[in-house]
């Protein structure tokens, strides 16, 4: 299985800095089946995470995962049941509904 989620991880850690780096920040992480990354403009945070969630599979607010409000917006995207050939077409379609 470490050779096909490394496949995924990949393929998800280059689409944020390359297809939505300009709304995200990859927060750096070693381990599990999620990435993190930052919203770079927190007053865009309701309608990034809204369309992010239409568009790319798996992905959540780090709000649902705390108890206090978060400091800096995020999301978490899983890529445990995406194909690794899939990510790059749901990150391209998240590109082109925040334009």
């Amino acid at each position: 299985m470490q050779p096909i989620y490394a496949a995924r991880r990949k393929a998800l850690l280059d689409g944020l800095r390359n297809e939505l780096g300009a709304w995200l920040q990859p927060i750096p992480s070693e381990a599990g089946l999620h990435l993190a990354a930052r919203i770079r403009r927190p007053e865009l945070a309701a309608t990034i995470i809204a369309k992010a969630r239409r568009h790319a599979p798996g992905v959540q607010s780090i709000a649902e995962y705390s108890l206090t409000p978060p400091e800096w917006p995020a999301l978490s995207f899983g890529y445990g049941v995406i194909d690794a050939d899939d990510i790059p077409v749901a990150l391209s379609r998240l590109r082109r509904a925040l334009e």
